[in-house]
């Protein structure tokens, strides 16, 4: 399945993407108003401009084309939230932080994760009683990970 396939006009998702700049886990609800080969055209919740989400990108001018990797899931209400939304704890370590056991976060993205191109080995949990701490953190899919990432290097192995 490719992302153009995924999307539906008139239908809203949520994606969870590591942000840029400070590399926390960052949130967008939108509604799709036209889907193209390379691009979709949304308007963000609660916002009356539309904007183009390209289904691929380049880091910098010479590099290969990547395909877009956030994870998306259907419709806005979602049963677990991150980190950034509300939480007073919010982890700028390049990866999607999601509230709730690992377990159920594992079965959410297994079952409700639309983009095939998502890297779901940098999804980590953090349980919900452990909102106002630096409480324990899990890696969702240590099983599938290879390796060379810092952060769930050191969550592995303090498990």
């Amino acid at each position: 399945m490719e992302l153009k396939d995924i999307f539906e006009v008139g239908k809203q998702y949520t994606t969870y993407s590591i942000g840029e700049c400070m590399a926390w886990t960052t949130v967008s609800r939108f509604k799709v108003n036209q889907v193209d080969e390379d691009k979709i055209i949304f308007t963000p919740k609660g916002k009356r401009t539309r904007y183009i989400l390209k289904f691929a990108r380049r880091d910098y001018a010479s590099a290969p084309l990547k395909p877009y990797g956030d994870a998306i899931f259907a419709g806005w209400e979602q049963p677990y939230r991150a980190d950034t939304e509300g939480g007073r704890i919010m982890n700028g370590n390049a990866c999607i932080n999601i509230m709730g056991d690992a377990a159920g976060v594992r079965d959410w993205f297994e079952v409700m994760q639309l983009n095939p191109n998502f890297d779901r080995t940098k999804v980590v949990a953090r349980e919900p009683d452990q909102e106002f701490s630096e409480g324990k953190e899990t890696a969702v899919f240590a099983d599938e990970y290879k390796g060379g990432h810092a952060v769930i290097d050191r969550i592995i192995s303090a498990a």
